[in-house]
């Protein structure tokens, strides 16, 4: 495990990687449509700039580890809710990771948008989202 400073939401916030497949954000985002940070914001009592900061980091290890899957503290998003329903049952499923890779690949485009047209995202291991290129 491995601690990462992730400000913004509150001073202090602190994000958690584990095993290089998980990043627990907590609340530096409430859900995984916050990883879309130039289009949604969370209420923040910390410093605006400290916040786009550590989200941006986030996408980077995105980009860096394709397989990292986000959890983070408040997501109330179908996501949010089955992923915590596999953790309460003891452990995430290969079908439950498979369907939240699928999610989010849906859900943005390479740099880490929100995609306008879902239908039209690019499947796993044909490129587009966050370090992912056709090939």
């Amino acid at each position: 495990m491995l601690a990462l400073p992730t400000p913004g939401h509150s001073p202090g916030s602190t994000s958690v990687l584990v095993d290089h497949r998980f990043l627990l954000t907590r609340d530096a985002m409430y859900t995984i449509h916050h990883l879309a940070v130039d289009q949604v914001r969370a209420i923040q009592t910390g410093d605006q700039a400290q916040y786009v900061d550590s989200v941006r980091r986030i996408q980077w290890l995105c980009r860096a580890l394709p397989e990292l899957l986000i959890l983070t503290a408040h997501d109330h998003t179908e996501y949010g809710w089955r992923l915590i329903a596999g953790l309460v049952d003891g452990e995430l499923s290969d079908e439950d990771l498979s369907w939240a890779k699928s999610y989010e690949w849906a859900t943005f485009d390479e740099l880490a948008n929100l995609n306008p047209d879902p239908a039209t995202a690019v499947r796993p291991g044909r490129g587009r989202w966050p370090g992912r290129h056709a090939g």
